[in-house]
């Protein structure tokens, strides 16, 4: 499944992340400040993932996904429980209003990330009934 958004919207994405990059504090024994930077790198590279889809880097933008798989672990230890969408926008919209068309990536790409599809194990089996 893909990111989704297009390049402006990318642009935009990373507007945000720039905006809530600032409002971070900077005390990084603070778990909570880690939880911040940890959405923060998970913003950046999501509009990376979005951008090498756009321009069909392929392996970029798998390698994005990977990346932002471990930011869902991280975001899980520190949560204690499996993440949901509406745990990133939460904290993101305390800063600024995200847009729907973010909203709607993260929440792709979370519910992707976190419930991945169950791969079929053996081959399907193959009936000749009539």
């Amino acid at each position: 499944a893909k990111v989704g958004l297009s390049d402006a919207q990318t642009s935009e994405l990373l507007r945000l992340q720039d905006r809530y990059q600032f409002s971070l504090p900077r005390n990084l024994s603070d778990p909570t400040t880690c939880l911040g930077h940890n959405l923060n790198g998970y913003l950046g590279l999501l509009a990376i993932g979005a951008a090498c889809e756009n321009q069909g880097y392929k392996r970029i933008a798998e390698r994005s996904t990977k990346l932002r798989q471990a930011s869902m672990r991280a975001f899980a230890t520190y949560l204690q429980r499996r993440p949901s969408p509406d745990d990133l926008l939460h904290e993101l919209s305390r800063v600024a209003t995200v847009p729907p068309f973010i909203a709607e990536a993260i929440r792709r790409d979370v519910e992707r990330l976190v419930n991945p599809p169950v791969k079929q194990t053996t081959a399907p089996s193959l009936s000749l009934r009539s």
